[in-house]
C-alpha cells in the first residue's frame, strides 16, 4: 500500500502513522512480556526487593 503508486498521498500518510503506532505497540508488548517474565521468575525482586515490614 505504501509502495503502490496508485495510493493517494493522504492514505499513505495515514498508513505511515498506523505503521509507526504498530511498531511502538510491538516494542511495548515486548517490554511487557519481559516484565512478566521477570515477575514469574522472581528476578524482579533483585531490583525491587520485597518490603519486610509489610504485614
Amino acid at each position: 500500500m505504501l509502495a503502490d503508486e496508485g495510493t493517494s498521498d493522504e492514505v499513505k500518510k495515514e498508513a505511515e502513522v498506523d505503521k509507526e503506532k504498530l511498531l511502538h505497540a510491538l516494542e511495548y508488548y515486548d517490554w511487557l512480556n519481559r516484565l512478566i517474565d521477570s515477575i514469574e521468575s522472581k528476578e524482579i525482586f533483585e531490583y525491587i526487593p520485597k518490603r519486610k515490614d509489610v504485614k
